[in-house]
């Protein structure tokens, strides 16, 4: 059973890892 703050914090660690992942190939590509 998944309580609604560990679904959030699993939506912002998602996210932030997105954003790591993605920047340095955005700054990579322009």
């Amino acid at each position: 059973m998944r309580r609604p703050a560990d679904r959030i914090r699993h939506a912002i660690s998602f996210e932030v890892i997105g954003l790591s992942i993605t920047k340095p190939l955005a700054a990579w590509a322009f």
